[in-house]
């Protein structure tokens, strides 16, 4: 089962550079002309016999390109789906303070905010309200549990789809938290130089922790936790005069109740590369790098199942059960790549390409419940990992989120103010059609 974090979706910047560049680095922002356009001079036909022969051969080559020029993204998705999105005529309104972030947790729709965090069902109704006070809390989800953590606090609650399991307080403030299938929770700390990782069950209780510093270990950078919580895996980055690298490191908390904290099962190093994800995806370890993507692999002896260098710049990540999928940019600094053959990719557990797609301009990618949705401006399709068209939807206003909630009839759209809760129909019941 995959972690899924609660602010996702709408592309910004897939590594938040803005972040990172505040504690690690400048900002090195540059702009992209975009090319021009060429214009297409047709010279006038001399006759009506040579005006119909060109109309033919254009509409033959269009025929065959399987599109038409006046085909926007919104048009061919159309004519690839058989269901849409339609309001159900249930709205619920929140405000700013009560809602920063939004994810699914089956069937429930998780708002979370400075003053709380509520789930509620697909018809709006509040199923459980926890409330509570932090200045950046930040959730992730994973099967039945949610994990909310203040980051750069120490406070730290856990849910269920009943509502709050139990409370916890780290030694440092928060940087990073992520939580298992059994709602294990992981979590990296720190305060001026000094740093840590703790591991926490269920109940509350601290099973787990310890102590790293940043000149001897390096900054915090991602945590994932296997289903059992027997295997952590973090990346650090370590910096060494003007050059860095990603330390990823496998713990093996098995014996943990024994006393024993630091045994490492394997320390992996990738030079010039900022190891920013981790992501448990049926037993094995992802992890995706800026300019490099890999997984490690817990089946007897911990080794690195694959690794493979990136030839062009993430742009957007999202991480299924079974599955991640990348949204690439152009091509990273200093290769000869410019555009890639395919914009979205996605990948299994053993890097076999499952799904590849030219999309162009990617400005949504975010996946629930198994579905991966993606989009261009207010144009939008939900598909599987096989690329089964289930749904698309053009939107009338701009929407940070769609969640598809678990049972596979609901969509939940989350729209400045308000969630608008949108029911899955075929097009022949809104009138539409696909021809």
């Amino acid at each position: 089962m995959k972690n899924r974090d609660g602010d996702t979706g709408k592309i910004k910047n897939w590594m938040d550079m803005e972040e990172l560049s505040e504690e690690l680095m400048e900002d090195d922002e540059g702009t992209v002309e975009q090319e021009k356009e060429e214009e297409v001079l047709l010279r006038e036909p001399k006759s009506k016999k040579k005006l119909a022969l060109l109309g033919i051969v254009l509409l033959c080559a269009l025929v065959l390109g399987g599109f038409l020029l006046s085909d926007t993204f919104y048009g061919i998705i159309r004519r690839q789906s058989n269901y849409t999105l339609t309001p159900s005529g249930t709205e619920v309104e929140y405000s700013k303070e009560a809602a920063s972030s939004f994810a699914v947790l089956g069937d429930l729709v998780l708002r979370l905010g400075q003053e709380g965090i509520a789930a509620l069902d697909s018809s709006g109704k509040v199923v459980w309200d926890v409330p509570f006070t932090m200045t950046s809390p930040n959730m992730v989800t994973c099967g039945d549990y949610v994990a909310v953590a203040d980051r750069k606090g120490t406070k730290i609650i856990l849910c269920d789809k009943n509502g709050l399991q139990s409370e916890m307080t780290a030694e440092y403030p928060i940087t990073l938290h992520t939580v298992n299938e059994a709602g294990y929770i992981a979590v990296a700390v720190g305060q001026d130089m000094q740093n840590g990782v703790a591991l926490y069950s269920n109940t509350g209780e601290l099973i787990v922790k310890r102590s790293t510093t940043v000149s001897g270990d390096g900054v915090p950078m991602a945590i994932a936790l296997n289903e059992d919580a027997t295997k952590m895996v973090t990346s650090y980055l370590v910096f060494s005069g003007e050059s860095m690298k990603s330390q990823v490191t496998v713990f093996d908390f098995s014996n943990a109740a024994d006393g024993v904290t630091d045994r490492i099962l394997a320390n992996y190093s990738y030079d010039a590369t900022m190891v920013v994800t981790l992501a448990f995806i049926q037993g094995s370890c992802v992890f995706v790098g800026d300019n490099r993507i890999g997984a490690i692999s817990m089946e007897g002896n911990t080794k690195e199942a694959w690794s493979q260098e990136l030839l062009y710049t993430i742009k957007a990540l999202a991480v299924g059960e079974d599955f991640f999928a990348l949204a690439y940019d152009g091509g990273q600094a200093g290769t000869a790549q410019a555009e890639p053959e395919y914009d979205l990719v996605l990948f299994d557990k053993s890097g076999v390409t499952i799904l590849q797609l030219q999309i162009g301009d990617i400005t949504y990618l975010d996946v629930s419940n198994g579905i991966l949705v993606y989009g261009q401006e207010r144009s939008y399709k939900a598909i599987s990992k096989d690329g089964t068209s289930q749904w698309y939807y053009d939107a009338p206003e701009d929407t940070y989120r769609l969640l598809n909630l678990a049972g596979g009839d609901t969509v939940t759209a989350v729209v400045s103010g308000k969630m608008k809760m949108m029911s899955i129909v075929g097009v022949e019941e809104t009138g539409d059609s696909v021809s």
